[in-house]
């Protein structure tokens, strides 16, 4: 991940993030080692402000699931971050419903993708 982007994620800065894709408008999609977006990370810290312009761009980093199959949602939830946890939760509820996924972690424990297809 682009360091201007994590700082701009641990302080909550809006204005960098704005300034950030503005510049690059892939740079979302971006990811730390661990796998975690700046969404991630502002949700952990509780930067309500931030999430809610980071999904204004890129509205599937609500789904986007880091190295322990975390989502944001779930980061926020265990750092007792309510006010960002409630904004996700409204924004997943807007969303259309679809089939139901795996984040990589149930699929490697349920044997991955070839697993249900090697069993059918």
């Amino acid at each position: 991940m682009d360091p201007a982007l994590h700082q701009a994620a641990v302080h909550g800065s809006v204005a960098s993030l704005r300034r950030l894709v503005a510049e690059r408008p892939g740079i979302l999609g971006s990811k730390t080692p661990h796998g975690n977006t700046a969404l991630h990370i502002a949700a952990e810290l509780g930067h309500g402000g931030f999430a809610e312009e980071a999904l204004g761009v890129d509205e599937k980093l609500l789904v986007s699931w880091n190295a322990d199959g975390d989502t944001p949602l779930h980061l926020a939830a265990r750092a007792g971050k309510v006010d960002v946890v409630e904004l996700l939760i409204s924004r997943a509820s807007a969303w259309p419903e679809e089939e139901p996924q795996h984040s990589p972690a149930e699929s490697a424990r349920a044997g991955g993708p070839l697993h249900d297809q090697q069993h059918r």
